[in-house]
């Protein structure tokens, strides 16, 4: 006797092979490997989307791509070797350039695709898929920019010298006739770091870049300004925030391609760096605190998109949909949403970087580039640090102390005429 209806097993999801047409309603059960941001690095780094690569029941791989405007949607879903349900996604030819799948097609999404995860259940999908490649495969391919490998393998030699005999690191080695795009991403697997990477390696060398860096005051960072050549540079500065200077507002609309502020025309918004007109832009954090040190020196800090959303626990859009909803005005940008002035009080240790225009403005800001920690206690702060300076005070004395300290804070980001001292620098 036939099944019926009720009692007959649901329809088995789609598989990859079976996608056609340019647009997929149905169901497919995928696992995502691996996911990452895809930006444009001839053009100030512009945030383009995610790229995804998915797996399905068949251990058949497709690539899928998130674009900008919509990662807000499906960022906090996102779980590297999790299980997805995905429909409602448009099926594109697979890409031309920097491709990580041999399938002929490629996932977009948009506003309504569905990526709900799986928490339970007896499926079953495989984490990774391999493949033996010989050498002649990568020749071929080589300089075409059209596929992009993950490969697995023992690393023998670097440019003849074997791995086993010392070096010294004491100087960087340089890079003859590089270019920004020219570059390797490197996953090293470390048996010191144990299985799940927890342990943490001592490490020895008298590199400069392995240094410990010091923390310095504003009063410091002016000095640098006013005495040095004009220059790229990082530094870290522990600071109080005091308040939120509202006068020139806490957002902006920047360009879906891009984090560019795009500018209004009679119809339409235009971005400057891609030359192309925006019907609909992204809404992103800018806004000035002011902080003061631990000397009761005060500065300006701007504060952009990732390191708001990292002070406040919102993202810009939320907050600006939220105070639509509230009754503002959709072009309002001078009333500070509360969750900016919560932050009011907190001590954080900010990453700081400096560029030509603060050796020539006369009205002095620093950008924030990273919160390196975003609530410290002052108090356990002040007597950890009195204890480091009675220390000093003991071997080298107060005024030596000082002039050791002098400039070692910063390491410049490119060349400049005048001869510097060796510097730890950030990554």
């Amino acid at each position: 006797m036939a099944p019926s209806a009720a009692s007959a097993k649901p329809a088995s999801p789609k598989t990859f092979d079976d996608l056609d047409g340019d647009f997929c309603k149905d169901e497919v059960l995928v696992r995502l490997i691996h996911f990452w941001e895809a930006r444009n690095h001839t053009r100030g780094n512009a945030l383009l989307g995610i790229e995804l690569l998915f797996i399905d029941t068949k251990s058949t791989t497709m690539q899928g791509f998130i674009p900008a405007n919509s990662i807000f949607r499906y960022e906090d879903s996102l779980k590297r070797n999790a299980l997805y349900k995905l429909k409602n996604f448009i099926i594109n030819p697979r890409k031309k350039v920097y491709r990580v799948s041999d399938h002929k097609s490629a996932i977009f999404f948009t506003n309504q695709t569905s990526l709900d995860e799986i928490t339970n259940g007896d499926q079953t999908l495989d984490l990774q898929k391999f493949r033996i490649r010989p050498y002649n495969d990568f020749a071929a391919i080589a300089d075409q920019n059209g596929d992009l490998y993950d490969v697995i393998g023992q690393i023998r030699l670097i440019t003849g010298d074997n791995l086993h005999t010392p070096t010294s690191l004491a100087e960087a080695p340089q890079v003859a006739n590089g270019r920004a795009k020219d570059k390797v991403f490197l996953h090293l697997f470390m048996k010191e770091l144990g299985e799940e990477g927890n342990n943490t390696l001592t490490l020895n060398s008298s590199s400069s870049a392995i240094t410990k860096i010091e923390t310095v005051t504003i009063k410091d960072i002016y000095k640098f300004i006013e005495e040095e050549n004009p220059q790229r540079a990082s530094f870290i500065c522990v600071a109080t925030i005091v308040g939120v200077l509202g006068e020139r507002g806490w957002k902006y609309i920047s360009c879906t391609g891009c984090n560019t502020m795009l500018e209004k025309s009679d119809t339409t918004l235009l971005c400057k760096t891609c030359n192309t007109p925006n019907t609909i832009g992204v809404v992103r954090f800018r806004f000035e605190i002011s902080v003061r040190d631990e000397n009761n020196d005060v500065t300006t800090f701007v504060i952009f998109d990732q390191e708001g959303t990292n002070l406040t626990g919102r993202k810009a859009p939320d907050v600006s949909r939220e105070m639509l909803e509230d009754g503002g005005s959709e072009g309002s940008n001078n009333k500070i949403p509360e969750c900016i002035l919560d932050i009011v009080g907190r001590t954080c240790k900010f990453q700081l970087k400096l560029t030509h225009f603060n050796f020539r403005t006369s009205r002095q800001t620093m950008t924030v580039s990273r919160i390196v920690e975003g609530k410290i206690d002052v108090n356990a702060m002040g007597s950890e640090e009195t204890m480091k300076k009675k220390e000093n005070k003991a071997k080298d004395g107060v005024t030596t102390g000082k002039d050791k300290q002098k400039l070692e804070f910063l390491q410049p980001e490119e060349p400049t005429t005048k001869k510097l001292e060796k510097r730890p620098r950030l990554t």
